[in-house]
């Protein structure tokens, strides 16, 4: 029950930020070339750097040690 109320909270989010990213896209029609390249470089930028703190934590997470830990 809680993986599927997880699953709509985060497909309900992903409609809601497809939805907005579609109305960015339809404001910077309007926009000059070089503002349109440097938001796309910001956008990718800040992908790269979250997918890389979720890489690092993943391999952080499975170097930890939780030997003396009882249950």
């Amino acid at each position: 029950m809680r993986t599927v109320g997880i699953f709509l909270a985060l497909a309900g989010a992903a409609v809601v930020v497809i939805y907005i990213v579609y109305l960015v896209f339809q404001a910077i029609i309007d926009i000059p070339f070089p503002i349109k390249a440097g938001l796309g470089l910001i956008v990718i930028g800040g992908i790269l750097f979250i997918i890389s703190l979720i890489r690092e934590r993943r391999s952080d997470a499975k170097k930890e040690s939780f030997r003396g830990i009882k249950e």
